[in-house]
């Protein structure tokens, strides 16, 4: 039985959710820069353009 906390492996299958939630975003936005975070984890990157995400993020602030 599939519930929380339980991972899934599906070899072969191409799964197109994003790393960052918005509410990742919004943690980052109004938490990690003001307080001068050091650095940031992504779980699951797939793919580079999971990373400019988060750094567009930052440059903006």
């Amino acid at each position: 039985m599939l519930g929380e906390r339980k991972n899934v492996n599906l070899p072969g299958v191409v799964v197109d959710l994003p790393t960052s939630t918005e509410k990742d975003k919004e943690d980052i936005i109004n938490w990690g820069i003001p307080n001068k975070i050091d650095m940031i984890a992504l779980s699951f990157v797939r793919k580079g353009s999971d990373l400019v995400e988060v750094c567009k993020l930052l440059w903006k602030a």
